[in-house]
């Protein structure tokens, strides 16, 4: 669907909705925490692997090792040097500029942009449109227990 949207859109069949959207610069740490947390455990589990599984190892060995609490605190360190590093140099260098700034923005919503919410939409219509379909077609068991059928799991 996003691909026969873009499509559309070059051929200017189709155009994007223009409006103001507010933007805010995030300065709390909590994204750096997550980042930190998020390669340590990436480094220690996943490159602690490339470190601890040796080539004559057999696949049980390699499998054990992947889903035990192995792993290697070297490579986990490293991966939270790298993180650090690349957002310390990605932070902005004039103290003003760290401060949470909001500011308006022109921005254009293109159709293929908004797939995953006609997806969300779908789903939810479906599911409630089978639901109905259900009871009209067991209408007298809807009748019966009305309450019952329209807020259980089956059908």
């Amino acid at each position: 669907m996003t691909i026969e949207l873009r499509r559309r859109e070059k051929l200017g069949l189709l155009k994007g909705i223009t409006g103001m959207a507010e933007r805010k610069r995030d300065t709390r740490e909590s994204g750096l925490a997550w980042s930190v947390g998020i390669a340590a455990l990436v480094g220690y589990k996943i490159l602690g692997l490339l470190v601890l599984v040796k080539p004559e190892m057999s696949s049980e060995e390699v499998r054990s090792i992947a889903l035990s609490t192995q792993g290697s605190i070297l490579t986990a360190v490293l991966a939270v040097v790298a993180v650090l590093i690349y957002k310390m140099l990605e932070r902005p260098k004039d103290p003003e500029d760290r401060k949470a700034k909001t500011w308006k923005e022109e921005v254009t919503i293109m159709p293929h942009q908004r797939v995953p919410d006609i997806t969300v939409m779908a789903a939810a219509a479906g599911l409630i449109g089978a639901k109905i379909f259900h009871n009209l077609e067991n209408w007298s068991d809807f009748v019966a227990d009305p309450g019952d059928r329209c807020f259980r799991r089956a059908g």
